[in-house]
């Protein structure tokens, strides 16, 4: 073995590495994932509660951003980062086969398997090129209604509104009220003193 490296030591090291490695490639996933959810949820939401409060095409604007963002900045490079880390996994187990004469070959498998049928980044490139389109179009929407002056928050929905009633409708609810078994009594005004006769 060159540079003075024992066999054994070599095996260990290589041991080691694809016991970090193989835990590193399933944080990178679980990771992506976690935060994917998170971000799902903040899209749901704004789904559930912007309705009433924003202009809908700022409204998918802004439902749309998330997971964008999640696009961008965790999958992209983290997916990246996993590959990387795959085709480092495959080179180990190729020196633990050849240093122990083992037959490693999980991620060497996965690796050829994966590259031949769908994978998930392909949906999820599927998902981002959908959300691409209706960032720019409802974006476009958005600024031209802003130019135009439309409002893009809408006043509160849950403002009070006053309520106008007939009186003949007035008189149903006040019949309407007592419950039965009650009777009804005259609604009397209070006692008013007399007024002082001169």
């Amino acid at each position: 073995m060159s540079n003075g490296v024992q066999p054994n030591q070599a095996l260990e090291a290589y041991q080691l590495e694809y016991q970090l490695a193989s835990s590193r490639y399933e944080n990178i996933y679980k990771a992506i994932w976690q935060i994917f959810s998170y971000l799902s949820a903040v899209t749901g939401a704004l789904l559930t509660f912007g309705g009433d409060h924003f202009q809908q095409n700022l409204l998918w604007v802004l439902v749309s951003l998330p997971l964008l963002f999640w696009f961008f900045s965790t999958f992209r490079p983290m997916n990246r980062y996993g590959d990387l880390c795959l085709s480092r996994l495959v080179e180990i187990e190729a020196g633990l086969n050849r240093l122990s004469g083992s037959d490693l070959k999980h991620y060497t498998d996965f690796k050829e398997k994966a590259s031949k049928g769908p994978r998930v980044r392909h949906a999820v490139k599927t998902l981002f090129a959908f959300l691409m389109i209706l960032f720019v179009v409802n974006g476009y929407k958005t600024a031209r209604a802003w130019c135009h002056d439309e409002p893009l928050i809408r006043p509160k929905s849950s403002e009070t509104k006053p309520i106008s009633l007939t009186v003949d409708e007035l008189r149903k609810l006040i019949q309407q009220s007592p419950q039965t078994g009650q009777i009804t009594q005259e609604v009397k005004p209070p006692d008013a003193k007399p007024a002082k006769s001169n």
